[in-house]
């Protein structure tokens, strides 16, 4: 049966699940450091931080949205051309968001 926690056509619980939990744990890390140091971030930029490909990073940004992943906010702003930033919020442990509603 296939984990809830990663998916596709190709997923292999046993194969994949290790790998991809380790660089889950990576980019949860360096993505959430980064937004104490000035914030956004490219995929590539954090990639090559992190010795991963960028596909790989951009899809284990975008997980780190849902709950299991943590539930934090990814923010995403336009540079030029097709090119974006991005900056990870930790979760308001209140859920009442910024400014307390």
């Amino acid at each position: 049966m296939a984990s809830a926690r990663y998916h596709g056509t190709d997923y292999d619980e046993q194969r994949d699940r290790p790998r991809l939990d380790t660089a889950q744990r990576r980019v949860e890390y360096a993505a959430t450091r980064w937004d104490r140091n000035g914030g956004w971030f490219t995929h590539d930029a954090l990639a090559t931080f992190l010795r991963l490909r960028e596909g790989t990073v951009e899809r284990l940004v975008r997980y780190l949205r849902d709950p299991q992943h943590g539930g934090y906010t990814v923010e995403k702003r336009h540079v030029a051309g097709g090119l974006h930033e991005y900056r990870v919020r930790r979760p308001d442990p209140s859920g009442q968001g910024e400014f307390g509603w």
